[in-house]
């Protein structure tokens, strides 16, 4: 389940939202519970590094082990 970030239109309070399926007339502010939520673009994130492929590095073993 996506968690989004959103900010109320009343308050101007920014919030994130936990979206399950089809619960998309659930969504309330944290601040002030109002309704009206407009959904904020946000970065990505990840854990941990990029994969030896997204480097564009070869997977194979070496010696001494993997890169």
């Amino acid at each position: 389940m996506p968690i989004f970030e959103h900010r109320c239109s009343e308050c101007g309070a920014a919030t994130e939202v936990l979206e399950r399926a089809g619960n998309h007339g659930q969504r309330r502010c944290s601040q002030c519970g109002g309704r009206r939520l407009e959904k904020l673009f946000s970065t990505f994130a990840s854990v941990g590094g990029a994969s030896a492929s997204a480097r564009g590095e070869c997977a194979a073993p070496r010696r001494g082990g993997f890169k």
